[in-house]
């Protein structure tokens, strides 16, 4: 099963854990409706099942309505890696001082569950693997 990031932030919620403020929309009147609930700055990101989506535009800020009916509907068009949008992701703006990365995953080659963590963030995450990533097996499934 692949969860697209506004459904793995809902299971989040579930179980306590803090996010930031996000809404998930698909179309242009739901983002608007969305828009003002949230308030500006907020982040607007396709929802596709693959990665690469800040390099290839599918991640955007907008800091008000101008920017925001200028790049919700060119995020919405995008097709990354032959995936169309799903859903687009409003999520307020956060004041990053360091990215880390961190994924959980079922290794079916290895049969195990394994953690892939990053301190330099998620961006190209596949072409930094040998060289910053630490991979921990957590046991036969």
């Amino acid at each position: 099963m692949q969860l697209l990031e506004f459904q793995a932030k809902e299971l989040f919620r579930e179980y306590g854990i803090n996010l930031l403020d996000s809404i998930s929309s698909t179309n242009i009147e739901e983002g608007r409706k969305h828009a003002k609930e949230l308030g500006y700055p907020f982040v607007i990101k396709i929802q596709v099942p693959v990665g690469g989506r800040g390099k290839a535009g599918g991640i955007q800020k907008c800091h008000n309505d101008d920017e925001f009916e200028i790049k919700y509907p060119q995020v919405m068009d995008l097709t990354i890696k032959g995936e169309k949008a799903r859903a687009i992701l409003l999520e307020k703006m956060a004041d990053i001082k360091k990215e880390l990365y961190l994924s959980i995953f079922l290794n079916r080659s290895k049969r195990c569950y394994t953690i892939i963590a990053s301190a330099e963030g998620g961006v190209e995450i596949e072409s930094v693997k040998n060289q910053i990533i630490k991979e921990i097996g957590l046991g036969e499934v």
